[in-house]
């Protein structure tokens, strides 16, 4: 036998005596594990779950939430740009070229002397 199968087997010699870890039998959930570490990191694992799919839920809440407001907003935001846009329409109606009557002057020597007048 070759010096490094040899070594190899030696090796594997040592290993021997390290405790295995085989699979459970018929869905037996205990494993051959004397430390317990397969059970550790289930309980961590299955605990790490719960807290993702907390988030989870919490984060897709949150969304929805945002999405509502979005949607107001957008709408409260078409309402003013409508009623901005009746509102010049109405005024614009209302205007005419002829601006002569109550409170107009257009004469503008009567605005001079109406800036003059001092109290006393």
């Amino acid at each position: 036998m070759p010096a490094q199968c040899q070594k190899v087997k030696e090796v594997g010699d040592l290993m021997t005596g390290e405790p295995k870890i085989e699979a459970p039998v018929n869905g037996d959930r205990h494993y051959n594990d004397p430390h317990g570490a397969v059970e550790k990191f289930l309980i961590s694992f299955g605990s790490d779950l719960t807290l993702l799919s907390t988030t989870f839920s919490s984060l897709k809440q949150e969304l929805k939430n945002t999405k509502v407001e979005y949607d107001n907003i957008i709408k409260s935001v078409k309402m003013l740009n409508s009623g901005t846009e009746n509102l010049n329409q109405i005024l614009e109606t209302g205007r005419c070229s002829n601006k002569e009557g109550i409170g107009y002057n257009n004469q503008k020597e009567d605005l001079k002397k109406i800036q003059k007048i001092v109290f006393v």
